[in-house]
């Protein structure tokens, strides 16, 4: 254990050192005042205070204005059909789902707009619910938490599936997703076994947590297991929500899922 956190704890610095590297060739001007640096604490941001203050008052065009360099899905769990068409009418065109039933039927019902949405599946895969999912050919199988799951997805596929490993980074019992231990043999096990998943990268939800280096730490370790896997092809990094995001894209993250932040601001737009 004690080779595996140093083995980790070097990983999530050399991490950190490269998106410090990053943010200083890419990040707009607007950013400076909330620049970034590494050391044993992680990164340091402003208060939570702040960030929730900061984000009580943001609209919708200034979230699109901060995801505009990201992958944004639209977590649409709680909302119908009528929000989606109103927010892909507005340019976001990628939505996930957290229930396969769900999925399928908002498919079905926007299916006649064309507004060229692209689904994703980001909650729990049951079982019994394999073969709706697979009949609803979502564009990335966010989920995938067990070599178990993947193997019985493999098996009932007729075409490629994206993929990316969810990995419970912040070590609570109350996430879903793979020990952060297990996810890069993990990994490799999928690549190896399922010819019809095509694993590009990691998904992973930050800490349940008001201390924001919690928050952090569980962003940099996803990060540094993200760094590891691009030799194997992984794309894409996949973590920050309504209460993170900002945070998330600053630890690296290229894609976010944001439900409740996006449709609150849509129905006062």
């Amino acid at each position: 254990m004690l080779q595996y956190d140093f083995h980790f704890a070097k990983l999530c610095d050399l991490a950190c050192k490269a998106r410090q590297a990053q943010s200083a060739k890419f990040a707009p001007v607007a950013q400076l005042d909330r620049a970034f640096d590494c050391g044993s604490k992680g990164l340091r941001f402003e208060s939570s205070r702040a960030h929730h203050l900061q984000r009580k008052t943001m609209n919708l065009d200034k979230i699109l204005e901060k995801t505009k360099n990201v992958r944004l899905v639209a977590a649409s769990k709680y909302v119908g059909a009528s929000e989606i068409a109103r927010l892909a009418k507005l340019g976001v065109s990628e939505f996930g789902e957290n229930q396969v039933q769900a999925l399928a039927q908002k498919k079905e019902a926007l299916n006649g707009e064309n507004l060229g949405i692209k689904w994703h599946f980001i909650g729990t895969l049951q079982s019994n619910k394999i073969n709706l999912l697979i009949k609803q050919r979502p564009i990335l199988w966010q989920s995938c938490n067990s070599l178990t799951l993947a193997q019985a997805v493999n098996q009932r596929l007729d075409y490629t599936l994206p993929a990316l490993l969810e990995v419970n980074a912040a070590d609570e019992a109350s996430k879903s997703g793979l020990d952060k231990a297990l996810a890069v043999d993990t990994y490799l096990q999928i690549q190896a076994e399922c010819d019809k998943i095509a694993l590009c990268g990691v998904m992973s939800i930050g800490a349940h947590s008001d201390d924001e280096r919690k928050i952090i730490r569980s962003f940099e370790q996803t990060f540094a297991l993200y760094e590891s896997l691009q030799k194997h092809g992984a794309n894409v990094c996949s973590m920050g929500m309504s209460g993170d995001f900002e945070l998330a894209i600053k630890c690296g993250a290229n894609m976010v899922r944001l439900g409740s932040i996006l449709f609150k601001n849509l129905a006062l737009r």
